[in-house]
């Protein structure tokens, strides 16, 4: 993933590509939002041409931080 698409990747209606991909572009943001409220992190690791790894962490039920 590029620079310019890791920018992004969490804005709303953002989809990265050549316009041939389908979906609006709400996934990432819905996901961050989500673990956001639920106190948690997530993080994105990536090298361009070799993949992409996205890692979410949660608190243990009943635990807040």
């Amino acid at each position: 993933m590029s620079n310019e698409v890791k920018a992004h990747m969490y804005d709303r209606s953002y989809r990265a590509g050549n316009g041939s991909s389908k979906g609006n572009g709400l996934g990432l943001k819905q996901v961050k939002s989500i673990v956001t409220l639920c106190h948690g992190a997530i993080t994105c690791k990536s090298e361009l041409g070799k993949g992409t790894k996205f890692t979410v962490l949660l608190p243990a039920a009943g635990v807040r931080s």
